[in-house]
């Protein structure tokens, strides 16, 4: 299965400019359910709960489009904002790919 969406820049963002916004709706970062859902899933740590954000929904959040590679080229900042975690992607590349970190042999289109 080959990728059919990705994001891409053709400019670069001046250090300390953010792109895109905070996740809103149901795309807010929610408690965990469910750890092994996977392959749309990403999982963090905050304040000692585990967290999930869950981009299966089609939605117009850029960050849904940064494909997945195991040796990706971005890395994930965690802000809090009011007691509201964000996450804040920070690419070194116009194609942003980053490790879901599931490598769960039941989602083969994860190997790369």
């Amino acid at each position: 299965m080959g990728r059919s969406q990705g994001y891409t820049t053709s400019n670069s963002t001046p250090q300390g400019r953010l792109r895109g916004g905070a996740p809103r709706g149901p795309h807010r970062a929610h408690r965990c359910q469910d750890p092994s859902t996977g392959c749309y899933m990403y999982y963090f740590q905050y304040l000692s709960k585990t967290y999930c954000v869950d981009t299966t929904r089609e939605t117009n959040h850029l960050g849904r489009l940064i494909n997945h590679s195991k040796c990706g080229n971005c890395q994930t900042k965690l802000h809090d904002s009011d007691w509201v975690p964000h996450l804040i992607l920070i690419a070194s590349a116009t194609s942003p790919q980053y490790d879901y970190g599931d490598h769960s042999k039941a989602y083969p289109w994860l190997k790369h």
